[in-house]
Formats: C-alpha cells, structure tokens, sequence
C-alpha cells in the first residue's frame, strides 16, 4: 500500500466536492443512454486515505513493493482480541506476589479478571477496597459479628494500561501468608 506518486499527483489533499448522492458503480448502458460511473479523485483519495489509515493504527509504514500491509495491519490491530475475552487466557495465582494498598499496572494488550478471597476469622468487620484506573469501584466491609470463620471475594476487570489496587487492613487475621487468596486471568504470567 502506498500513496499515490505520479508526476501529476498533488502534494497536499484536496478539499472534497461537496457530498452527492451515494450510489454505485456501473458500466453504463449505451443503448439507453446510461453513461458508465466515473471515478473521481475525491473518491479515489478517500478510498486510499481509509486504507493508509489503517495501517497508521498499526504502526505500519507504507512500502510501495509489499502488498500484504493492509492484511497485516488487520491481524495486528484484531488478532489481541480475536475469539473475545478469555479466548487464550490462563488463571495465575499471584498470592505470593500481590500486596495490600500497592498500585499494579495491567500490561496485557486486552483486559484481566481478577479475583481476591478474603478470609475473617477475627470476629471483626475490616474495610475491603479496590481501585481501578483511580476509581473506588469496591468499597466494604467484611461483617461478621461472630468469631466464625467469614469470607468475602472481590472480584473484577481491569481495562489494558490501567492501574489497580485492593487494599485491606493488614493486621487482621487473614494478613498472613497465603490466607488472602489473589488470582488474575490473563494472557501472559508475567502481570
């Protein structure tokens, strides 16, 4: 794919005509006077600008000897998402790796669940929070009013780039090791 260069090509894009009538294409009809479809170059140069854009939105620089760009820069910008959330995804315990308050970032190139258990087995009614690209989108309390074991899960969508955090009280009983359960559902295991 690539621009036009011919010696009588202009240098700068010219304003279109004003929008006619949407039609199609015909080879004419002589014996009923119908003339054939001209093309114009207000459509010519729409048709090119549509396809050098699309390569644009997959950082594809137009070379005049490959002509596959447009079907490459189509895999690229679809392929991520080919098959919808999910499709290609694993679950990945981040137990070990996750803590209480502190910002993650989702580097994936589509969305990430994440889902976190939180266990009470304090009797009290600690405050559970999340955070997501700078909005509380959880905000509770785990309430128990007995010393028996309770439990809550948060669980939630991160969009690519954004950031997130859960946050909770890390002197309750289930700030130790291994009883705040944390998983994500993403494509790489490297969150």
């Amino acid at each position: 794919m690539f621009n036009i260069d011919t010696a009588s090509a202009a240098a700068e894009l010219p304003a279109p005509g004003a929008a006619g009538t949407p039609g199609y294409f015909t080879n004419g009809d002589p014996t009923a006077g119908t003339p054939p479809t001209t093309i114009s170059a207000d459509w010519l140069n729409g048709i090119q600008a549509e396809l050098l854009s699309i390569l644009s939105a997959a950082s594809i620089e137009p070379n005049k000897t490959e002509f596959n760009q447009v079907l490459t820069a189509l895999r690229d910008i679809f392929m991520p998402i080919n098959g919808g959330f999910g499709v290609g995804y694993a679950w990945f315990n981040e137990t070990g790796s996750r803590v209480s308050g502190t910002t993650y970032t989702n580097t994936e190139a589509g969305p990430i669940a994440v889902l976190v258990a939180f266990p009470d087995t304090s009797g009290s009614s600690p405050e559970i929070s999340v955070t997501v690209g700078g909005t509380t989108i959880i905000n509770a309390f785990l309430y128990d009013t007995s010393t028996s074991a309770a439990s809550a899960i948060a669980s939630f969508l991160v969009p690519p780039g954004a950031t997130y955090s859960v946050y909770w009280p890390t002197g309750e009983s289930y700030s130790s090791p291994g009883a705040v359960q944390w998983s994500e559902m993403r494509l790489n295991a490297t969150g």
